[in-house]
């Protein structure tokens, strides 16, 4: 399961990766099912997460050791997910289409759960795996990740049944091989009737390439600074309409005591290129109690003042904000780098909605993109494309970086509207609504693609109902858990019954 994710990107694999563990779990005792959950869990995460213990050790300067407990708690976290979803195989079987259906529903119903449960970690659902296929990920415009992941889960138990069962199962066979035959055609279907946008778009993505180690340097301020200024006028020049710099990029806090000297040498491009420039930055203010600082990006219009800023609203724990505080003070150095920064509201004002000259656009920063329901609500409020900025030189060349962009990308095919991504050290790029990756750099390259994109007004049914499946799996999982944990099927009426 893990080899299906990027990288090394075998996504055929997520068809039947899981099949071997509803098979043991579905002949195992409680106890014997429960932990083989745990243990796929832990080597799925394992091999998907194990850059966590990178970042923490060479940027986050924990010892190895307390970097890999660290990790392994995450790990174990969400392979609890896994372990509840193996119970509930163990009761319910694999036998009749109620019984393949329900597993389904349960794990994509686990999967929504995890994505907002303690603010969330949706990395990497199965859905992400199973729509790697252009085909396929259309999908995601009608149900979103986690219709792709049902389906993903169906065609695995479906499988494992037919293994267990024979032709017993003929007719839950038929019924998945029926679904995934009308969700390609559905994609087809998309494909040859998709048509470009008549209002054209030119965007400049700067890929600076600052290492992670030099991006607060003060001695390094100045490169990085002339860096992303002459990347921008390169962009200008190949006819960029908007530049989007990298998350946190601008080498100098803006807002309290900002660099005059830096900040007119920025506005001076966009003044003379006439074109808008988008900074990642920390935005500060004076507070009651300090300095209220917040991860922003900050537009600055073709007059050279700024027009707009969003604030970044869902930050990431451990990295801007520290949770548990009183408990979590073992982490160490880890604990005294996270700063505590403020979060943006969540209904914000999109960027471009002053200025007549470009269209409105929804931004995000960083882990915001891999919550569908925040781009959902920005072309909701009207954007005409989606900007996405990172910084993933914390994940070095790993799989983190390949994860990330994946996960992008789907928000693209949700909503039908083109996604720009501006990343610090890659991947940069563009993809179109239908999901196909029109740019995209390589890591850890100086680089500035230009890319004209589309600009669209019209919706899909995921973005204007959400993810109304997974809050439908979510109520059936949680009704299978409990039966499961009381050991009974929730197929079966209990045995007083009988």
């Amino acid at each position: 399961m893990a080899a299906a994710f990027p990288k090394p990107d075998l996504h055929l694999l997520v068809w039947v990766a899981l099949v071997p563990l509803l098979l043991a779990a579905s002949r195992a005792d409680p106890w014997a099912a429960l932990r083989y959950g745990l243990l796929f869990g832990m080597a799925f995460r394992a091999g998907n997460l194990h850059w966590v213990v990178q970042a923490m050790t060479q940027h986050g300067g924990l010892p190895l050791p307390v970097a890999i407990v660290g990790a392994g708690l995450l790990m174990a976290y969400l392979a609890a997910y896994w372990g509840l979803f193996a119970v509930v195989v163990q009761q319910v079987g694999l036998r009749g289409r109620r019984a393949v259906f329900l597993v389904a529903a349960c794990w994509a119903g686990l999967e929504y759960f995890q994505s907002w449960f303690m603010t969330g970690f949706p990395w990497t659902p199965i859905g992400y795996a199973a729509g790697r296929a252009t085909l396929m990920i259309q999908l995601a415009g009608i149900a979103g990740v986690f219709g792709l992941t049902f389906l993903a889960v169906l065609v695995n138990a479906a499988v494992a049944a037919w293994l267990e069962h024979g032709s017993k199962t003929r007719r839950v066979a038929m019924a998945t091989a029926g679904l995934v035959l009308v969700a390609l055609v559905h994609g087809v279907w998309v494909l040859g009737t998709s048509r470009p946008a008549a209002e054209r778009f030119t965007v400049g993505l700067v890929q600076g390439n600052v290492p992670q180690d030099s991006k607060w340097d003060v001695g390094a301020r100045r490169e990085i600074l002339d860096r992303h200024v002459e990347l921008s006028r390169q962009a200008a020049a190949r006819g960029a309409q908007l530049v989007l710099w990298p998350e946190s990029s601008w080498p100098d806090p803006y807002g309290l005591e900002r660099d005059a000297a830096a900040y007119d040498q920025v506005s001076r491009v966009a003044i003379e290129e006439a074109t808008r420039i988008v900074v990642g930055t920390v935005r500060v203010a004076v507070a009651d109690d300090g300095y209220d600082v917040a991860n922003a990006a900050v537009l600055l219009g073709a007059d050279g003042r700024v027009g707009g800023a969003y604030e970044k609203s869902h930050l990431v724990p451990f990295g801007e904000y520290l949770p548990l505080q009183s408990v979590l003070r073992w982490l160490g150095p880890l604990v005294q780098a996270v700063g505590s920064m403020r979060a943006g509201d969540v209904d914000q004002p999109l960027l471009g909605a002053g200025d007549a000259a470009i269209p409105s656009f929804g931004m995000s920063i960083c882990y915001e993109i891999i919550f569908p329901n925040m781009a959902r609500r920005q072309v909701g409020q009207g954007a005409r494309f989606l900007a996405t900025i990172t910084n993933d030189g914390w994940y070095g060349t790993t799989s983190g970086p390949y994860q990330h962009f994946a996960m992008a990308r789907m928000r693209a095919v949700e909503n039908r509207r083109w996604l720009v991504r501006a990343a610090n050290t890659g991947i940069s790029g563009a993809v179109d609504p239908w999901g196909r990756v029109v740019a995209a750099t390589d890591l850890e390259e100086v680089a500035v693609p230009v890319v004209e994109i589309g600009l669209r007004d019209d919706t899909t049914l995921y973005q204007r109902t959400g993810d109304v499946l997974g809050i439908v799996c979510q109520i059936i999982a949680f009704v299978a858990v409990v039966g499961a944990l009381r050991g009974r099927s929730v197929l079966t009426p209990p045995a007083d019954t009988v």
